[in-house]
């Protein structure tokens, strides 16, 4: 081994060729590759429960008995205003796709538990009977 370098700190390496540096190169393409592995599994396993997700949303569509025209068209709208490039592989990208599922979720679940309240049910969940407060100015 030689020291090479003028640093103030000493280095130590091996000769190039040597079987040390052989053995180091070829435990870290094993890591390197190990790595993208799990790249490929944890991948999977994301799309996986978002893909799920998306059918669980869809599922709980068809629970829907009597639903606000509306309602439907603002969640078409916040769908079709999804700006994504699935070619670029941004982790940005799923990000978005992720909110807009959250988003979706609790939007259908409120159109599909809203058509289930009988017709006189207040929407928001209180009692029509309470008197209003005067607003003072």
């Amino acid at each position: 081994m030689r020291r090479t370098g003028v640093s103030s700190k000493s280095k130590v390496q091996a000769e190039p060729g040597s079987q040390v540096v052989f053995e180091a190169l070829k435990s870290l393409q094993i890591e390197i590759r190990r790595i993208r592995s799990l790249a490929k599994e944890i991948a999977a396993a994301y799309v996986s429960k978002l893909e799920a997700q998306a059918e669980q949303i869809a599922g709980r569509l068809g629970e829907a008995t009597a639903v606000d025209a509306g309602a439907v068209a603002i969640i078409l709208r916040k769908i079709r205003d999804l700006n994504v490039k699935p070619h670029k592989g941004r982790r940005k990208d799923l990000r978005k796709l992720e909110d807009l599922l959250v988003v979706l979720g609790m939007a259908v679940d409120q159109l599909v538990d809203g058509a289930e309240k009988p017709a006189d049910a207040p929407a928001s969940g209180k009692s029509k009977n309470k008197k209003r407060r005067k607003s003072r100015a």
